[in-house]
């Protein structure tokens, strides 16, 4: 099941009511979505990595002074682009993290209201 499909899950079952269009909501839905916030969080933290080491690695480039020749502005330029992109993916992750918090509480309360019934 993709993001997306989990997403419509989430906002568009009814507890109480049957349609036609309706899905069935179960534990196992708690299952995915929780699975799916697992992997968010370790690309979460690997792009937190990846931008540590850009960072280390830009800081020992600049140390180096003239030793690298003409390419280092290149490359410090190439690590700027490179770091930008791993922010815009961090913001990224980030909100898929917050959307999939809140349908993980919205398909955890549709499950609770069922076996209640």
């Amino acid at each position: 099941m993709t993001y997306t499909e989990q997403e419509e899950r989430a906002l568009i079952c009814r507890v109480g009511f049957v349609y036609k269009d309706d899905y069935s909501v179960s534990f196992r839905d708690t299952q995915k979505l929780q699975r799916l916030r697992k992997k968010l969080l370790q690309c979460q933290s690997i792009l937190a990595a990846s931008r540590d080491v850009a960072a280390r690695y830009k800081i020992h480039m600049q140390q180096w002074g003239t030793n690298i020749g003409t390419c280092k502005e290149f490359y410090l330029g190439q690590l700027d682009a490179y770091e930008v992109q791993m922010a815009n993916h961090t913001r990224t992750i980030e909100r898929f993290l917050q959307c999939s918090s809140g349908y993980l509480t919205t398909v955890s309360q549709g499950v609770s209201l069922l076996q209640e019934c």
